[in-house]
């Protein structure tokens, strides 16, 4: 049974939703990262629960905001970037334009929602407009799921926090996946 989510209305909503890499090259068996997260996205059932989620908030007049991680072809992760997973060795993942790049089916953005661009590093605030898209509509209270969980959730969430202390912040923790169980 789905546990029951609740979100004010839009009209004066104070809520969003964050979806963070919600992309084939992770969801998708064939994806070069989904071998790193399936046994962890079996494990909370998130691909279930993520879209049932996203709806409640659409329903409720949240925000729902989609940041994705695009790369052009033949781009790496920099060696200066944290990657614990070492995948600045791995070839055209999230390549823009390309099937890997793409919203997974279950989270397809609505027209109602906000796609972010130029996202620049791992956290969902770096290089995009999210900081004014939460300040201009007044979000005090905010959602945040998506992969990978000690990496780019992790990351958005922290900023998150040391730009809006004052914020009701929740990490869905079955809305999310890493590489293994284990807690930082």
């Amino acid at each position: 049974m789905m546990p029951s989510v609740k979100f004010a209305p839009r009209s004066g909503s104070n809520s969003a939703v964050v979806v963070v890499d919600f992309q084939n090259e992770f969801v998708r068996a064939e994806g070069k990262l989904n071998g790193d997260v399936a046994e962890m996205m079996k494990l909370t059932g998130m691909l279930h629960k993520v879209p049932h989620v996203i709806n409640a908030a659409r329903e409720g007049g949240a925000l729902v905001i989609h940041s994705p991680v695009l790369m052009k072809f033949g781009e790496k992760f920099n060696d200066e970037d944290w990657d614990p997973d070492a995948y600045g060795a791995i070839d055209n993942m999230f390549v823009e334009g390309t099937w890997s790049s793409e919203f997974a089916d279950e989270v397809k953005p609505a027209e109602s929602d906000i796609i972010l661009k130029d996202r620049v590093g791992f956290s969902a605030f770096r290089g995009t407009e999210l900081k004014d898209i939460i300040e201009s509509n007044g979000i005090t209270c905010l959602f945040v799921m998506g992969f990978l969980s000690n990496v780019s959730v992790e990351e958005t969430t922290i900023e998150a926090k040391e730009l809006f202390p004052e914020m009701k912040l929740y990490v869905c923790s079955d809305g999310c996946a890493s590489k293994s169980k284990q807690v930082g």
